[in-house]
């Protein structure tokens, strides 16, 4: 796994964040898109009341097969353990730029609830979606 880049703008709407994405990258993306299941909800506020994965999907001309989320968002223990697991035992390898996962990763802690102690400010965004990565792509790891 390589994570080559991030995306992190402050009070961003999904279609600054999605320009972001094709100045960056152009349009034509061979991607996957994975991330929490909030994500297919309707908004009242976009036209339509179409879900954030339908944006996602149309603005980057995404196909079915490439929008590969869940409709149920994973335990949140099992979710953190799979990612340490993972860290510990496969090949993951994160760009240097990539801070804000970094920071993520070495400083997030976790409550007894399992949920993230957001205590420490903007942590743990980028967390999420490291955490839908494996989620989605490494969840039979802890199986094996």
């Amino acid at each position: 796994v390589k994570q080559i880049d991030e995306f992190h703008l402050a009070d961003a709407s999904i279609y600054d964040i999605l320009e972001r994405i094709k100045s960056s990258y152009g349009s034509n993306l061979i991607m996957k898109v994975t991330g929490d299941a909030s994500g297919w909800a309707r908004e009242k506020a976009t036209f339509n009341l179409t879900n954030m994965y339908d944006i996602i999907q149309k603005e980057l001309k995404l196909t079915d097969y490439q929008i590969d989320t869940p409709r149920v968002n994973p335990d949140l223990k099992w979710s953190r353990t799979l990612v340490n697991y993972c860290l510990k035992h496969k090949d993951v390898m994160i760009n240097p730029k990539c801070t804000y996962t970094i920071a993520d990763l070495t400083q997030c802690v976790a409550k007894d609830d399992s949920t993230i102690d957001k205590k420490q400010g903007n942590l743990s965004h980028h967390l999420d979606g490291f955490k839908y990565l494996f989620t989605t792509y490494f969840a039979d790891e802890l199986n094996n």
